[in-house]
């Protein structure tokens, strides 16, 4: 047969572009009546195509003339579909690419918002943008590198496989490799987790450029935090370290472990707005907002309308404290007191009253559990006395009894016990004072202990207000600092019995933050 007949019936060898198919084209050869090509007119196409020919090729090759054939022999064979489209006869094999090392965040330290879930609102305030890790966190896992294999095409030649890349990532200081497998990756210390140019490591303070805001998110960590603008109100920052901001605290709730210093001002707004510190509390001025802190509270300029209660002094010479409260155990020192439009303001010192009106509770709480154990062995002394002539089931609930008694006892034990420890740890460590520098106006109630003086006129300074016995009678005395004169002031005892302890007290915020909410909706 010449070669125009052959190429009449083979049109065409086709190989894919990736080199891993080689596909025949049939022209006519696949009709009925019509002689298919033989294998060998196939084979010498597909060589000259450089198509390597293999056992495999050849039965290709074999089946695609069988189906000719059967096509050939019978017009209406459904065979002659498939050779109306070009005839696969060859496949190399792909390479195994090489799959690159990886390290894979864990799921908690993802910092990308979670979904909602069922149509649940996520609160934007709770996300954060900076990963922060306790010591021992799994921060992720490296996933290993693996090699790839070469492939083989058509052609007979070798496809090699993508070359790997370097390491997916390096571990800096903080972090190491740990696990059975070494694939781990755990902080060795606490602090700020980052990714820096293919690099993680963990910073033991975390340093926030800007505001803490949406672009950071609110703050949850370890170590001490550094803000270089402002806290934006209804964020929060969390850490059982140190704070120290550069600006504002805006109506944001501030949970620190160590020292809060803000070289602006402390503000809250509409109620938002709490510090709550381990130890001291230092900035230039807070305004409408709460403050607890486990030490001292200095500020520079005023105290405006704050709810503040700090375990050691409250301390501002050069500064104003007008309405609402401020208790600082170990004493208070500041330049006015009040205001001369006479708004109440609450200055306290020494033992909280709130610690008075526990204790007095607990007294009376201890008096009943007493009273109560002695009525029950009131109640079994006359079978006690007889305890012979009692029948077995009476002897068991004579036991019974004493036992309840025993229970009742120690119970008003353990209530004692933690009265005694509550008044210590609550007792200021020298004589508290309240200092003013310059004046103390009417409207002020300053309270020492459960001791309460209400100023109706202008007290002049420099004064310090304290607790002195005076003819042995416990009385709050005004000790004019120039001339060291002493002045006995018109004090009451206040009715502990009368004050909300911490926990009735938040039981009346909730109950009055409900009613607000319940007129806004309203």
């Amino acid at each position: 047969m010449s070669g125009t007949e052959t190429a009449r019936r083979i049109k065409a060898v086709v190989v894919s572009q990736d080199r891993l198919r080689a596909h025949v084209r049939l022209s006519g050869a696949g009709s009925p009546g019509q002689p298919p090509p033989s294998a060998d007119e196939v084979l010498a196409a597909l060589q000259a195509s450089r198509v390597q020919v293999t056992d495999a090729v050849r039965a290709r090759v074999a089946e695609m003339l069988a189906l000719c054939a059967r096509v050939s022999a019978a017009s209406n064979d459904p065979a002659a579909a498939q050779l109306a489209e070009p005839f696969l006869v060859a496949e190399g094999q792909p390479a195994v690419e090489a799959e690159d090392g990886q390290f894979v965040w864990a799921p908690e330290l993802n910092t990308h918002p979670p979904a909602a879930d069922d149509g649940a609102q996520v609160d934007p305030f709770t996300l954060t943008a900076i990963r922060s890790v306790a010591v021992g966190t799994v921060v992720g896992h490296l996933v290993l590198p693996k090699d790839g294999k070469p492939g083989v095409d058509v052609h007979g030649a070798d496809i090699p496989p993508r070359k790997l890349k370097g390491a997916p990532v390096h571990l800096g200081p903080g972090v190491r490799v740990a696990g059975t497998a070494g694939t781990d990756v755990v902080a060795e210390t606490g602090g700020r987790l980052a990714e820096e140019h293919g690099t993680i490591r963990i910073y033991d303070v975390l340093e926030v450029r800007g505001d803490v805001d949406f672009s950071s998110g609110s703050i949850d960590t370890v170590v001490d935090v550094k803000v270089h603008g402002t806290v934006r109100a209804k964020f929060h920052v969390r850490t059982t370290g140190a704070l120290t901001v550069d600006r504002l605290i805006e109506a944001a709730a501030v949970e620190v472990g160590g020292n809060v210093a803000v070289r602006g001002g402390i503000v809250g707004r509409e109620g938002h707005g709490h510090v709550h510190a381990g130890a001291s509390v230092s900035a230039d001025f807070i305004n409408e907002t709460r403050i607890e802190a486990g030490g001292d509270v200095l500020f520079q300029k005023e105290i405006l309308n704050s709810e503040l209660r700090a375990d050691g002094r409250l301390a501002g010479e050069r500064g104003t404290i007008i309405g609402g409260s401020a208790y600082a155990r170990e004493g208070v020192h500041a330049r006015v007191l009040g205001s001369e439009a006479g708004v109440t303001t609450v200055v306290a010192s020494g033992t909280d009253v709130r610690v008075l009106s526990r204790a007095r509770r607990m007294e009376h709480e201890v008096r009943d559990l007493q009273k109560a154990a002695d009525q029950v062995r009131q109640t079994i002394q006359p079978l006690m006395a007889n305890l012979k002539r009692l029948l077995p089931a009476q002897r068991e609930q004579v036991t019974e009894l004493m036992c309840k008694a025993d229970e009742i006892e120690l119970q008003a034990e353990q209530v004692r016990a933690q009265r005694e420890k509550m008044l210590a740890d609550a007792t200021p460590r020298g004589n508290p004072s309240i200092a003013a520098e310059e004046v103390i106006y009417p409207g002020v109630r300053l309270r020492i202990g459960a001791r309460q003086v209400n100023v109706g006129r202008l007290l002049h300074g420099p004064l310090k207000i304290e607790v002195r016995k005076v003819d042995d009678v416990t009385e709050i005395v005004m000790v004019n600092r120039r001339t060291a004169s002493v002045t006995v002031l018109p004090s009451q005892e206040i009715d502990v019995e009368t004050v909300p302890t911490d926990d009735e007290r938040g039981s009346r915020e909730h109950e009055t933050n409900e009613s607000a909410v319940s007129r806004r909706v309203g």
